[in-house]
C-alpha cells in the first residue's frame, strides 16, 4: 500500500518518470461530473486499473435542476446525467465496466450514511484496491461530505475485519471557508499532511476541457470552475461530529435540505450504529 501510495504522491509531483505499474485505485465521487472537476489529472495515469463509483444518481427530488437542463422527470435527468459520465470516462479511456453508479438520490445522501458506508465496503471487499480516491470532508456540498464520511467509515470497517486496508487520498473540490464565495480546489487546512499540488499543463488543461464538455446538463455551473490546478493530499483524521470549518457552510446558502448541525448529527448516529469512533 505504501509504494501504490508513493506512486500516486510521484505522479502528483511529475517526477514518475513515465512508470507504468499504476496502482489499482478506485474513485468514489457524490455526482457524475466531479470525478473530472476533482481528478481529471489522475485519469489518464490511472485508467487501466481505475474504478469510478458514483455515490448519487444525479438527480435532486426538487425538479428544479432537472427542468432547467430541459428535463420534464427526475429520471430522464439522472439517466442523461449518467449517459454523459459514461461518454467523458470512455473519451478519457475509461470503459463502461468500470463506472458504477449507486444510485442514492442526489441531495439525499446524508440520510442514507449507513447504506452507503456497507456499499462502499462491498465494492472494497470486492476489488481490493490499492488506492481510494475521494472527496475531502469541506463543508461544500453535503454528498461530497456524506462520500467523504463514507470511505472513511468503510474502510474503518475493513480495518476491524482484516486488520488493513487501503490507504485514502483525498482531492480538493469546492468549499466557502465560512461565506457564501465559493473557493476553488483549496484544502480545509491542516498542515502536518503535505498537499500535492498538480499544475495542469497546457494539454492537460485541454483534456480537462473536453472531459467536462461531455456533461453538456451541467454546464452552467462547470464553467466557472479553474482548469489550472487540482490538489490531492492523504486524508485527515476528520472529527466528523464537528463541522469542517468554522462558520456557516457553503452548502447552507443554498435550498439543498441540509445544515452542518443537522449532518453532523446524522454522521454521529451513523457511527453509533457501526461501531466506530471519529478520528482526532
Amino acid at each position: 500500500m505504501k509504494k501504490s501510495l508513493e506512486l500516486l504522491e510521484s505522479f502528483c509531483n511529475k517526477t514518475h518518470c513515465g512508470v507504468s505499474n499504476t496502482p489499482s485505485a478506485i474513485l468514489f465521487c457524490a455526482h457524475p461530473d466531479d470525478e473530472v472537476l476533482g481528478s481529471a489529472s489522475l485519469l489518464h495515469y490511472l485508467k487501466d486499473n481505475l474504478r469510478i463509483v458514483t455515490v448519487t444518481d444525479g438527480a435532486p427530488k426538487k425538479m428544479d435542476d432537472a427542468i432547467a437542463a430541459g428535463f420534464c422527470s427526475r429520471e430522464a435527468y439522472s439517466k442523461a446525467r449518467f449517459q454523459e459520465q459514461l461518454n467523458a470516462m470512455y473519451s478519457a479511456g475509461i470503459t463502461e465496466a468500470q463506472v458504477f453508479q449507486l444510485g442514492f438520490i442526489d441531495q439525499q445522501a446524508s440520510y442514507q450514511m449507513g447504506a452507503i458506508c456497507h456499499k462502499i465496503l462491498e465494492m472494497l471487499q470486492k476489488c481490493k484496491p490499492e488506492i481510494v480516491l475521494t472527496h475531502a470532508y469541506e463543508g461544500g456540498h453535503p454528498d461530497h461530505d456524506t462520500t467523504a464520511f463514507a470511505v472513511w467509515a468503510a474502510v474503518e470497517m475493513l480495518k476491524k475485519r482484516q486488520g488493513d486496508a487501503p490507504e485514502v487520498v483525498e482531492f480538493a473540490c469546492y468549499h466557502g471557508n465560512g461565506s457564501s464565495e465559493m473557493v476553488y480546489y483549496q484544502f480545509i487546512d491542516y498542515p502536518q499532511i503535505p498537499v500535492w499540488s498538480v499544475q495542469l499543463d497546457q494539454e492537460q488543461i485541454e483534456n480537462k476541457k473536453k472531459l467536462i464538455q461531455y456533461y453538456t446538463s451541467q454546464w452552467k455551473t462547470l464553467e466557472n470552475f479553474p482548469l489550472t490546478v487540482e490538489r490531492f493530499r492523504r486524508a485527515p483524521s476528520y472529527n466528523f461530529k464537528r463541522p469542517p470549518h468554522p462558520g456557516v457552510l457553503l452548502y447552507e446558502f443554498y435550498d439543498w435540505g441540509m445544515s452542518a448541525s443537522n449532518w453532523n448529527q446524522l454522521a454521529a448516529e451513523t457511527m453509533h450504529l457501526l461501531k466506530l469512533n471519529e478520528g482526532s
